[in-house]
């Protein structure tokens, strides 16, 4: 169903851009229920291709709110504390090899943490000169997010899998106690994985 100008400022627009697949849904805001979604798996990833996707009719009218999640595999979280006293740079050197990829970051205020992550430079460009309001996390910030807008008093655990990739989480008594993101080329991979992380918690 497609949203009109007029009724544009009642809904969101979110979008989640992947070297290999951009998704776009429109949500209306009091309800959160998607109204209008649309898939893009085969477009050129690049600056020219993102400024050709974006042209689309799907995005022309003016919503509410833009947010975006976006950024390569690596980030690190590190607490609220630290972060304010150090450079996002330096941080992330201690986990990740150069060259380092035009870095940012998310403030989850909710767990007192900072989330930095490599986002390029162009895909930011991109998408704040196509919408200037924009809204930009990384997926992990989303997920976590996601994760603590709900119930995690008792010791959970939550697993997001991608292709290629997954992340795992564990929370405990409102606390996010574990955060990583694995490698995978088989299923017995991400067994061997969550196998390995529980026997080292328990």
């Amino acid at each position: 169903m497609a949203v009109s100008n007029a009724l544009a400022y009642q809904h969101a627009m979110c979008m989640d851009l992947r070297f290999d697949k951009f998704t776009a849904a429109i949500i209306h805001k009091s309800s959160k229920k998607i109204v209008d979604k649309k898939s893009f798996s085969e477009f050129d990833f690049s600056r020219e291709g993102l400024d050709k996707l974006l042209k689309d009719d799907f995005f022309k009218p003016e919503f509410a709110d833009f947010v975006l999640t976006a950024g390569t595999v690596r980030n690190t979280l590190i607490p609220t504390g630290i972060f304010n006293v150090s450079k996002p740079a330096e941080i992330f050197r201690l986990n990740y090899t150069e060259p380092l990829e035009n870095l940012d970051y998310n403030r989850l205020p909710e767990l007192d943490i900072v989330n930095i992550y490599e986002l390029p430079i162009w895909v930011k460009s991109a998408f704040v000169i196509r919408f200037p309001r924009v809204k930009i996390l990384h997926r992990s910030s989303v997920l976590l997010k996601g994760i603590f807008d709900q119930t995690v008093f008792y010791t959970k655990a939550h697993v997001f899998i991608e292709e290629g990739s997954f992340y795992f989480f564990i929370t405990d008594k409102n606390k996010l106690i574990y955060f990583n993101r694995f490698d995978y080329k088989n299923l017995a991979d991400i067994v061997y994985h969550l196998l390995f992380v529980m026997e080292q918690k328990s």
